[in-house]
């Protein structure tokens, strides 16, 4: 006992307590704390006068950039003793977290049907059946780069969804020629065959009417759709 009180002392530096968040809500976890304390050797003091004051071991022990702490199970009174320990900037409760996103049997479910056999394929985890489910969101409001042979902007499975970017093809409109963008486009987002029915499309042009281009093309392709998507946002 003596042996920790000397420990204690060696890591008391005021009589003041730090600050503890004693708030209870519905998402706070009883007696499941979260430690913050000044650096790694402070971490490691306090560690051991928990220790040994309880027997209590850290659940996990923090060093993320400047944030350093543990976090420990204890009643009240271990969490007082903690409080009063040198280098403790704070104490507050755990707490439950969740995903954003919904539940998936809360969302509206649309089913196409019949449906071709990779939509099918890619909604269920079973093989057979002519049907694809999936989310009424659809996509809707993302944006999907197509780095190909560019995409026929007017063709009726986008709805108007699908917009020229840019072209790194020479002596070429941007214009799909060859129809492999506008294909790839439409597994993407077309109304008919399109996984994400409403996203959508900015075709990139990287290769010309007969299928090829060059790498040096590829490549400005790639840099541009990551800064246009940047620049959006």
């Amino acid at each position: 006992m003596q042996s920790f009180f000397n420990l204690l002392l060696a890591v008391l530096a005021v009589l003041a307590a730090a600050t503890i968040d004693r708030r209870q809500t519905a998402e706070t976890v009883a007696d499941s704390w979260i430690v913050r304390v000044d650096d790694d050797s402070a971490l490691s003091a306090v560690l051991a006068a928990v220790r040994t004051a309880s027997g209590a071991e850290a659940k996990h022990s923090y060093s993320i950039g400047s944030f350093k702490g543990f976090a420990f199970d204890g009643d009240d009174e271990l969490v007082s003793l903690i409080a009063n320990l040198a280098s403790i900037h704070s104490i507050e409760p755990d707490t439950k977290v969740h995903a954003s996103a919904p539940i998936i049997n809360q969302r509206a479910l649309v089913e196409q049907s019949p449906a071709e056999y990779g939509l099918v394929r890619i909604s269920r985890r079973t093989t057979g059946g002519s049907t694809s489910t999936y989310d009424d969101s659809a996509g809707a409001g993302s944006t999907v780069y197509v780095i190909d042979t560019g995409v026929n902007t007017a063709h009726e499975d986008f709805g108007g969804r699908a917009v020229v970017g840019a072209s790194f093809v020479l002596l070429e409109p941007k214009a799909d020629f060859n129809g492999h963008g506008t294909h790839c486009s439409s597994i993407v987002a077309g109304s008919t065959y399109g996984v994400v029915k409403k996203a959508n499309i900015i075709g990139v042009k990287v290769l010309g009417a007969l299928g090829t281009g060059l790498n040096s093309g590829v490549l400005a392709g790639i840099d541009w759709a990551i800064n246009d998507a940047q620049q959006k946002g």
